[in-house]
């Protein structure tokens, strides 16, 4: 959660909202977070890159009609996600472990690296 709301806060308050309530946010979403991750969610965060997307003038000119960039962002993932998970459940078992392994490699290849280094 910290590597998301910190420069999540660190956009909102560079485009200009400054008088937004962080501590209620940071409470409400480490408490979804706690509710929901025994089912499978991964967190619920305010997204940094999606915020900086969201919070530009290039969503909406009027700073006060921006959120409807963040409710579209948050449509467009849900279908997104649905789609992606639908594909991936029409694929065999044994196909999806193999791409998580490829998927993989290159952070074992950059781990296995760093650690023959520092033996040295």
């Amino acid at each position: 959660m910290t590597s998301q709301n910190i420069p999540g806060v660190a956009v909102l308050t560079s485009s200009g909202y400054k008088q937004q309530p962080i501590s209620p946010i940071i409470s409400w979403s480490g408490l979804l977070n706690l509710v929901l991750a025994p089912f499978g969610r991964l967190s619920f965060d305010m997204a940094a890159i999606t915020a900086a997307i969201c919070t530009s003038e290039e969503a909406h000119q009027d700073p006060d009609k921006r959120y409807l960039a963040g409710i579209a962002t948050g449509v467009f993932n849900i279908i997104a996600g649905a789609a992606v998970a639908s594909l991936m459940a029409a694929f065999p078992a044994a196909l999806i472990s193999a791409l998580a392994g490829l998927a993989m490699l290159g952070t074992i290849g950059a781990s296995l690296l760093v650690a023959s280094q520092q033996s040295q």
